[in-house]
């Protein structure tokens, strides 16, 4: 019985931790030194009721950086910004997206895949080797992720599928 009570306790803290974005200080690639994955660039909508992010726009801002712009957002949307200056990276070979927040200067980082010409999944990223408190700069953020990814079940979750328009 109290085993069932501490799983409710627990809870609200999972579904707010699932639900917000992690900001961190420092991204995880070198911003405006890599190419921009072209493949990214479009309008981009749910097709799964996505709760954070419902359709955004990718447009190319330099030929190292987009402009992601949130045109319509979800219930569980909880930033204040709509517009983002995004960046690729590749580490271990898994390309990744991380938008700059203009109001904070935070970095919010994504896993990706282009499935096709039209789809576009994308990937919350935990931090599970040493978590926030290890990532000091661009050099242990990757570190952290690397460690992450080889984990046993990875460090992927929240798959988020999008279509092309």
């Amino acid at each position: 019985m109290k085993f069932r009570y501490a799983g409710l306790l627990a809870l609200p803290l999972v579904l707010l931790l699932q639900a917000c974005p992690v900001g961190t200080d420092y991204p995880l690639g070198t911003p405006g030194k890599e190419k921009a994955d072209a493949g990214l660039l479009g309008t981009w909508a749910s097709i799964e009721g996505t709760p954070e992010v419902v359709k955004a726009v990718v447009s190319k801002k330099t030929t190292n950086s987009f402009t992601v712009t949130v045109q319509e957002k979800g219930e569980m949307y909880s930033l204040t910004s709509m517009a983002f200056t995004g960046y690729t990276t590749v580490l271990e070979g898994k390309n990744f997206l991380y938008v700059q927040d203009p109001e904070d200067s935070k970095y919010y980082l994504y896993h990706y895949e282009l499935i096709g010409k039209k789809g576009l999944a994308l990937y919350d990223v935990s931090f599970l080797e040493k978590g926030m408190d290890g990532i000091t700069s661009t050099e242990t953020f990757r570190e952290e992720v690397k460690a992450s990814m080889a984990k046993e079940g990875g460090c992927f979750s929240e798959k988020k599928m999008y279509q092309k328009q």
